[in-house]
């Protein structure tokens, strides 16, 4: 997990203030696989996830990056450059369907980063012909999400939401709104929080199953932002992390997805422990994209151009995004 002082370690948690809540578990990248077929982004519905192609043709974005066994999501944003996690560490191989559906493997060098947001670029041969447009908006709170990951499972019930496992798999998805912006130590280190809400209708069904929340080996992968004028889906965020808690005070770290933390602690960054009890649902963190609009537009150069991209429906995707069978429930939200 990510710590700006220590080594990273998986489901180790870190010291960073966020508001009044800290992002106890960033989603890196977990060492050993464990080859079940499993979910990622973890949804309050169902069996937990949604494993076939998001009914936006949002997965068409998203690549590889690493190696089999030991990879991340990332995100082209123009024919030659890409974006991650920063705090996922350095690779040089990326892995893209760029809208066909024979994967390619591009030689790839990193560029640079601000915040926790990092920049690579295609070194060897080759290009994007499909890459994600940008969101530019100033209209981000309250704004509909689609988020993206290949991260761990939803395991078995416990209080509260779910545990996690520890299978990974490839990408999943599931739909959220922005609640609220959160901030580290400066303002430009700004992240788009979206908290895990459940709600029911008068028989206790679940009423937003496609409802979801970040996990473990989710860092890196794209949340697309609904922009009300070009009225598409357009890159606003890359995953970075999921509130921290404990099951007792000063307890053992858990690793879940909790719609309500009512008899649990989530972490104090002033104090270093796990002793401010929970209430409501926790909340994901993405690193902001138009915080970093500045710094993508001088790293990019000539190719940064978020308004003109090619869109996943004029590329032939050989029947991969059939957009069948999928809800979303737009719905605005306050922070619990």
């Amino acid at each position: 997990m990510k710590s700006f002082t220590r080594s990273f370690n998986p489901f180790t948690l870190f010291s960073r203030s966020i508001l009044s809540r800290s992002i106890g578990v960033a989603l890196f990248a977990l060492a050993a696989i464990n080859a079940t077929p499993a979910s990622a982004v973890i949804v309050m519905g169902g069996n937990g996830n949604n494993t076939g192609p998001d009914p936006f043709g949002l997965d068409a974005y998203v690549g590889q990056f690493g190696t089999v066994g030991n990879y991340t999501a990332a995100v082209p944003i123009s024919p030659h450059y890409f974006v991650t996690a920063a705090h996922l560490g350095h690779s040089t191989t990326f892995t893209y369907n760029n809208g066909t559906s024979t994967p390619t493997t591009y030689t790839v060098a990193y560029v640079g980063s601000e915040n926790d947001l990092a920049v690579y670029k295609i070194v060897g041969p080759g290009s994007f012909s499909l890459y994600a447009p940008i969101f530019t908006s100033t209209t981000v709170v309250g704004q509909s999400l689609v988020t993206i990951g290949d991260g761990v499972a939803r395991g078995q019930q416990i209080n509260g939401g779910w545990a996690w496992t520890t299978n990974k798999t490839v990408d999943t998805w599931g739909t959220n709104t922005v609640s609220y912006f959160a901030y580290g130590n400066t303002l430009s280190e700004r992240y788009l929080a979206f908290d895990f809400n459940r709600t029911v209708d008068g028989s206790g069904n679940v009423t937003d199953p496609n409802e979801a929340v970040l996990a473990g080996n989710d860092s890196g992968g794209p949340t697309f932002l609904y922009d009300s004028v070009t009225h598409r889906y357009e890159l606003g965020g890359i995953n970075y992390g999921v509130d921290g808690i404990a099951n007792s005070r000063n307890g053992t770290p858990t690793a879940a997805a909790l719609y309500d933390t009512t008899g649990y602690y989530l972490y104090d960054p002033n104090t270093g422990t796990y002793d401010t009890p929970g209430s409501g649902p926790v909340s994901s963190y993405a690193t902001d994209i138009t915080a970093h609009l500045g710094f993508l537009q001088s790293t990019l150069g000539a190719e940064y151009s978020p308004a003109s991209v090619p869109e996943p429906g004029a590329i032939a995707l050989l029947g991969t995004l059939c957009l069948t069978g999928a809800g979303f429930i737009a719905r605005r939200r306050t922070r619990s």
